[in-house]
């Protein structure tokens, strides 16, 4: 077979099916064409169309023929068969439309019930009924045919098209789109959407089920876009009778319109007489597209095995609660977080309506699929267990969940049908099987059709009563009824199920596969539209690569790119969305606004052009704030905000305000997932683009406007709080970012201090710097609660001058702030310590017969015996009384000379610290991995010892005091009153955190039962390396983890190790910090913050490491490699230090004794080479080659050291 041939078989058209108006186009009138036979001509087909009783096609070279039934114009002609009766106005062969040859080849094509169109050079052109304005070109506006499905009109304007606009004989444009640029253009039976370049959607004509997206059940007669999809941008649409799907960018699925079959696939939204007894939904702008049911209320136990628990983890800790946690992602089918909160949103909505009620029905109302992908109740109902679904008309666009990675839609007369990765999904009216479900019933919700999987099926397509699946490989299946012969000669009768076709023309391979009607049509050339949305983000690069490499035109190329895309919401989403799921490629954006950045130094009216856009995007979410309530349309706001405009002078002044105010007025949905996105983004773009700005912006605001906090400052600082907020999710920044050296050094932060006080005690709403307490850096903070300790410290030694004075007319109490008797059992137990042995100690005075006073008013005495540091320190703290604790404290050696002018005080607390962590002492249990201490939860110590550890504490920060403790965060989050979860225990025990997230995240091969062995019992570490074995649930060591169970499993166990095992030694050390610093300041305060102020900055001494370091493999000291080592380890930043302390020894804290106590080793690693250096952290060991150069060895260890994750540390 020569090349020509095969070119000429690659542009042929075969037709089966009902053929009673000529529809086949075979140049004769049969009822029924079975075999599918070619059309009468001698034209290669690019494209079909097919409607009920006619048809359309587009040749390889644009021109566009029709055929058919003609009565209404549909086929652009007033010619039709010279013979009498019902074929009078039918083309029997396909016939050129003539009336477009002055215009651009067509590049799409489609059929309604009576009218067709097309797209020719961006625009719209039709012909045919235009009863209910569906052809667009009517100069009437509105009209209504509510009346004919006996409901009132909804309209003001009744208006109908003249009779001279019921009809068109010959293809007009449709001029209310002039200049919009249309990529597509789709039918229903009597209404009509297109698709633009931006990937919005317009529509037009019948509305009487809402099957226009815009609302009510209007008609229109000019195209109106559907604003309820702004800021989505649509891939694709498919009509049927009075219902419509689109496909997103992010390959999800919506729909709208008719719903009485289950055609749209949602479940119920509103309880039966909910919208006033219209039958009827309307808009919601408080959740756009999710469609949620009542009846699905929050549950506690949800089919936890049908849970993603990485996103379950995700809302957990956005506060989200479990249980509604779970019945989202069930009833988003784990599509995503981002859905998962936007069902939970709308759920809130309407309950909140509702009045909060329950469901009152009974039983389990989640959903959940069986094996084969159909939904199912767990539980039943009155409806004998299936999921209340949507019959009503629904007037704007609902998501229909439970099918991801979609990549075809088609719509039949009352069924839809929609391809995914994963499968064939089909819903809506099935009488004549046409859902290929073996079964005959309507089906409301997606169902996935099994005897298609594994065929590859790449497109679908559908008529009245069939349906069609176009594999990868040419086959194509069918079902539904084949009466009419729209199934070929494989069905006779009706195929419930899909059944391959096979066709008897000789070779060449179906391309496309089109249904239309009762009528099939067969190509052996895919179509192709010459667009793409991925196109314009191609455009985009080209444009921009070619402005910096000179290229003539592409200034004013690149230009007009700049001021399409960037001024609008779709396109930024089509550009720069992600290609799976929600969210920007935020470092592709970042990449290309560097590009646009760079092009503008050589020509300013690209910058010009970049600002001109910005502000366009700006106005235009400010002017649909109300809309922003869908992962798609947010996501936008993200773009914005890491826009580099923010972050240069007068145009930031400008804008910043603006977005900010725009996220206040968004309803909270949009604020979650904003603060869900920012906690994933990389440190540098969220520091440079984001925090940067803001900060920059806050300064010069404040500068500018003299200290005074305009309303849009205030939005801006909140905007700011919620940046802070997503960051502790993740700790992606330190908190060092968000401090504001103005705010924190220039302005009065007392007066900020007080007036914040005044707002929560006297119910003020005064401005206040504190209300923003990430702002104010650490010194700011410390001088707050130094001024208040002192202000305290002054008032009480005041009282107590008065009480010496008067004779204790003032006296406050003589009670220790532990019962004696507890204070005595406590201090024999705990012994001496911290000094000579035992056998020295009847050489120095006990406290009480030492002759030190021990009162004093202006300060709190503390006598202690070097031998019993230990001992001495809790009597002497627990016998003092509240108000003296509050005075300046003092500690003296009994035997010793020394005067505390603060320098014995820290030794004291120096030696304490040292003390107390001893595992003698039995107070603490040390984990070698993180190199942290903790509670010991089996301490046989009372009660009282672990409060007076914990005024200890207290006593050191109320006399700024830096200890020299390694608690983990947790510990600080505790004592502030925030909850503690995996997150935290990873930093303490590293491995048990890795292997509890390993157990969440287990998918197979073997079950999590036979994998992991595990049952509800925890170790409990009970000092000197022995644990014991604690039921986590009565009955726990029987009761194994399961993939069902393991989430509540991991919720015990990090639980009871947190918080249950330990939760008197921490209740009773919480309450003796608190009582010397439970000030309002501490609230200032975050958890990392506290512990700074406990700890200190940490300090690495690297020269000690140095000093103390050995070399193995032919490395010695003086080796240059090794030498250039610690040149570059000088040069770094702290923050950098402690990477590469943790690279090595897998943790960034010194051992006890320092750096010097470590046992660096620094081993060759072979020669020169471009490889990163490795470690042994087990050995603490550095494996490192000989580099050739010092920037070499620069380079590649700081690359190891900030992607140390991946290197395999040991």
């Amino acid at each position: 077979m020569n090349m020509e041939s095969e070119a000429r078989k690659a542009g042929r058209l075969w037709a089966c099916g009902s053929n009673s108006s000529g529809q086949c186009g075979i140049d004769s009138i049969e009822e029924v064409v079975r075999p599918p036979t070619q059309p009468e001509s001698c034209v290669r087909w690019a494209d079909c169309a097919l409607g009920d009783s006619h048809a359309c096609g587009i040749t390889e070279d644009g021109s566009v023929y029709a055929w058919g039934l003609n009565d209404r114009g549909q086929c652009a002609s007033k010619e039709g068969t010279s013979t009498s009766g019902a074929h009078d106005f039918c083309l029997l062969r396909p016939t050129r439309v003539s009336a477009l040859d002055s215009f651009q080849p067509s590049t799409c094509v489609s059929c309604g019930f009576e009218h067709s169109c097309c797209v020719i050079d961006g625009g719209i052109v039709a012909w045919g009924s235009n009863e209910y304005g569906q052809c667009g070109t009517s100069a009437a506006v509105m009209g209504s045919d509510a009346d004919r499905r006996g409901h009132q009109p909804h309209c003001s304007s009744s208006t109908a098209p003249s009779s001279s606009d019921i009809c068109s004989w010959k293809p007009r444009p449709v001029r209310s789109l002039r200049g919009v640029r249309v990529v597509s253009v789709v039918c229903g039976h009597h209404h009509t959407t297109c698709l633009t370049f931006q990937g919005s959607v317009f529509a037009w004509g019948s509305n009487s089920s809402g099957q226009l997206g815009l609302g009510d059940t209007c008609n229109r007669q000019q195209p109106e876009m559907i604003r309820a999809l702004w800021a989505t941008p649509v891939v694709a649409l498919a009509c049927g009778s009075s219902h419509t799907v689109a496909l997103t960018r992010q390959r999800m699925v919506l729909s709208w319109g008719r719903a009485k079959y289950g055609q749209l696939g949602l479940l119920l939204q509103s309880e039966e007489g909910e919208d006033g007894g219209q039958g009827t939904l309307k808009q919601s702008h408080s959740a756009r597209f999710c469609c949620v049911s009542p009846s699905l209320k929050r549950q506690r136990t949800p089919h936890v095995s049908m849970v993603n628990q990485g996103q379950l983890s995700s809302l957990r800790e956005m506060g989200i609660e479990e249980g509604e946690a779970l019945a989202a992602l069930e009833a988003t089918n784990n599509q995503g977080v981002e859905l998962a909160i936007e069902w939970i949103f709308s759920q809130r909505q309407l309950e909140g309506c509702a009045g909060g009620g329950n469901d009152g029905g009974g039983g389990d109302r989640r959903l959940r699929r069986d094996e084969g992908g159909s939904w199912a109740r767990c539980g039943g109902d009155e409806a004998g267990g299936e999921p209340r679904v949507q019959e009503d008309d629904v007037l704007t666009p609902r998501r229909v969940h439970g099918i991801a990675k979609v990549v075809g839609i088609a719509c039949g007369t009352n069924h839809s049908v929609v391809c995914a990765e994963d499968g064939v999904y089909s819903f809506g009216y099935n009488r004549m099987g046409q859902l290929g479900l073996d079964c005959r019933e309507n089906v409301h919700l997606p169902r996935r059709i099994r005897e298609l999987e594994g065929k590859g099926v790449c497109k679908v397509t559908c008529g009245t009563s069939h349906s069609l699946f176009l594999t990868s490989s040419g086959e194509v299946y069918g079902c539904g009824t084949a009466e009419e012969g729209q199934l070929g000669e494989s069905v006779v009768g009706t195929a419930t199920v899909p059944v391959r076709l096979n066709f008897q023309y000789d070779d060449g391979q179906v391309r496309d596969a089109v249904a239309g009607g009762y009528t099939s049509a067969f190509l052996q050339k895919s179509r192709s539209l010459g667009f793409s949305h991925s196109s314009i983000k191609a455009s985009l690069i080209g444009a921009l690569k070619g402005f910096g490499a000179g290229e003539s035109g592409s200034g004013k190329r690149l230009i007009g790119l700049v001021e399409s895309i960037f001024a609008s919401p779709e396109l930024m989403n089509v550009v720069f969305g992600k290609e799976e799921g929600f969210g920007m490629d935020v470092e592709e954006l970042e990449r290309v606004y560097k590009l646009i950045l760079k092009c503008g130094i050589k020509d300013q009216d690209v910058i010009s052009a970049f600002h001109t856009a910005t502000n366009t995007l700006i106005r235009d979410l400010g002017e649909n704030s109300n809309l922003l309530t869908s992962p798609e349309s947010i996501q936008v706001l993200l773009a914005v905000f890491q826009n580099p405009l923010l972050s240069q002078g007068k145009m930031a002044y400008n804008m910043m305000p603006k977005i900010c105010k725009v996220v206040m007025d968004c309803i909270s949905i949009s604020h979650q997932l904003l603060s869900n996105w920012w906690s994933e983004y990389p440190a540098s773009i969220l520091a440079g683009r984001i925090v940067r700005p803001f900060q920059d912006y806050i300064s010069t605001t404040l500068d500018r406007e003299q200290g005074n906090v305009s309303p849009s400052l205030v939005s801006t600082l909140n905007v700011l709080a919620l940046v802070e907020e997503s960051n502790q999710r993740n700790r992606t920044l330190p908190m060092e970012e968000f401090y504001n050296d103005l705010i924190s050094e220039k302005f009065d932060v007392l007066q900020h201090y007080i007036v914040w006080r005044q707002n929560a005690s006297a119910g003020a709403r005064g401005f206040s710097f504190c209300g923003y307490p990430f702002l104010l850096n650490n010194q700011a903070k410390s001088n707050l609660l130094q001024t208040e300790a002192k202000l305290t410290m002054a008032e009480m030694v005041q009282k107590s001058r008065m009480e010496s004075m008067f004779g204790g007319i003032f006296k406050l109490g003589d009670q220790g702030a532990v019962a004696p008797s507890r204070r005595k059992a406590a201090a024999a137990a705990s012994g001496g310590g911290g000094g000579p042995s035992q056998a020295s100690a009847s050489s120095m005075p006990a406290p009480e017969s030492c002759g030190i006073d021990p009162i004093h008013s202006d300060a709190c005495i503390l006598r202690i015996r070097r031998s019993h540091l230990m001992q001495d320190a809790l009597e002497e703290i627990g016998r003092q009384n509240e108000h003296d604790l509050h005075k300046p404290l003092k500690v003296n050696f009994i035997g010793e000379e020394g005067v505390d002018a603060g320098g014995v005080k820290k030794e004291f607390f120096q030696l304490l610290c040292e003390t107390v962590m001893q595992p003698d002492y039995d107070l603490f249990v040390y984990h070698e991995e993180s190199r942290t201490y903790w509670f010991n939860g089996q301490s046989l110590e009372s009660e009282a010892d672990f409060m007076l550890i914990g005024l200890v504490f207290g006593l050191a920060i109320y006399n700024s005091v830096i200890l020299d403790v390694h608690f983990p965060l947790c510990l600080y989050k505790k004592l502030l009153g925030q909850d503690v979860g995996i997150k935290d225990l990873e930093q303490m025990q590293p491995d048990v955190a890795r292997s509890l997230k390993k157990l969440l995240e287990w998918s197979g091969p073997g079950s999590v039962e036979d994998v992991f062995c595990a049952t509800f019992v925890v170790d409990q570490p009970k000092g000197f390396g022995e644990t014991t074995a604690v039921e986590l649930v009565p009955g726990g060591s029987d009761l194994a983890v399961t993939e069902e169970n393991r989430r509540r499993y991991v919720d015990l166990y990090v639980d009871f190790v947190l918080n249950e095992s330990i939760r008197a030694q921490f209740n009773a050390f919480r309450r003796g910090f608190l009582l010397l610093t439970d000030g309002p300041v501490l609230a200032l305060f975050r958890a990392e913050e506290l512990e700074v102020l406990v700890c200190g900055t940490p300090h690495l001494d690297f020269k000690a490491l140095q000093e103390n370091a050995r070399y193995e493999g032919g490395y010695e000291s003086g080796t240059q490699v090794v030498q250039w080592l610690w040149q570059v380890l000088q040069e770094m930043t702290l923050e950098q230090k402690q990477k590469f302390l943790k690279f090595f020894s897998g943790s960034d804290r010194a051992p006890i004794g320092g750096l010097a106590k470590l046992g660096f080793l620094v081993q060759r690693a072979g020669p020169d080479t471009n490889r990163l250096p490795t470690s042994h952290t087990c050995f603490n060991t550095l494996l490192l080659p000989e580099y050739g150069s010092r920037g070499k060895l620069r380079a590649l260890l700081k690359t190891a050291i900030e992607n140390s994750a991946g290197f395999g540390l040991e």
